[in-house]
């Protein structure tokens, strides 16, 4: 088995590098081993695309949720197969899907995972494995610094939301949603399109969603009082917050948004380059993957 390993050099560093058990981990008779330091932004992705026209059989993704996520971003189309050794700051994905989080013991788990295929979502040409957000937590993303989130891993972000809120919440926000050709209007402060049921922060904002059902989960936080943006958030912890009032939860294969103003995206976690209005579309069974 050809194997690449492409790893964020940054990534899990604040408890020393993994990659050495990673090697060790991944020497085996049968593997024939090879490991790319990412360089910057995007580079996971040109890896990953190199990785497919050179022949290898698996891709290791060593990182968070955004590196898996340029990592598949490689990938999606091909028979080339995504593994995940989660040493980021939140590992969303490997939480819910139940990968080991120690290194050593997420490449012995990938190795006895039987391959199958997964939906992704798409925007424009960009893919996301998890989870695309809109409004808050997206505007929380692209103000997090680099060196807050490496120092203080998941706090930096809780921080960076404390800083932020007051803020962001003045502002009127409504949203008009054309999902599978229904269209819903309403206001908002955070909004989730998501192929998971998992968020950072032990939150399960899609308790519905699965990787292999051909749809994408829609989740509109209404604006409403400190008091009741405190219980959204406490009813989301255990996925009880879909029948709360004003809450719009919905399954659609596209889903258009367009907001006043126009907001910030994320897409598993990290900090797009793109704004809306949005379109956005499930790629059924696009990705093979061993988790």
């Amino acid at each position: 088995m050809k194997i690449l390993v492409i790893i964020n050099p940054a990534a899990g560093r604040r408890l020393g590098s993994p990659l050495e058990e990673i090697r060790r981990a991944l020497t085996q008779p049968f593997v024939d081993l090879s490991v790319h330091l990412t360089s910057g932004p995007g580079d996971a992705t040109v890896a990953a695309r190199q990785a497919v026209a050179a022949g290898f059989d698996l891709v290791v993704a060593a990182g968070g949720d955004g590196s898996i996520n340029e990592v598949a971003n490689g990938l999606v189309g091909s028979d080339v197969e995504l593994g995940v050794v989660p040493v980021g700051t939140e590992n969303v994905l490997a939480r819910e899907l139940g990968v080991p989080l120690i290194p050593g013991s997420a490449c012995r788990y990938l190795l006895d995972t039987m391959a199958r295929r997964i939906d992704v979502g798409k925007i424009d040409d960009r893919y996301f494995v998890c989870f695309a957000g809109i409004g808050f937590d997206a505007h929380v993303a692209h103000n997090l610094s680099p060196e807050r989130k490496s120092a203080m891993g998941a706090a930096g972000y809780f921080l960076t939301s404390f800083e932020r809120i007051a803020g962001y919440r003045k502002e009127p926000r409504t949203v008009t949603v054309l999902a599978d050709g229904q269209e819903i209007r309403s206001s908002y402060w955070m909004i989730l399109v998501s192929n998971i049921q998992n968020y950072g922060g032990g939150l399960k904002p899609a308790p519905q969603a699965s990787l292999e059902d051909g749809l994408l989960d829609l989740c509109i936080y209404p604006k409403v009082g400190y008091p009741a943006t405190v219980w959204q958030m406490l009813s989301t912890a255990r996925g009880r917050h879909v029948d709360l009032p004003g809450m719009l939860y919905l399954q659609a294969k596209r889903i258009e948004l367009v907001t006043d103003p126009v907001e910030q995206v994320q897409l598993d976690g990290d900090p797009w380059a793109g704004t809306t209005p949005l379109a956005l579309e499930v790629v059924p069974k696009s990705l093979k993957v061993r988790f």
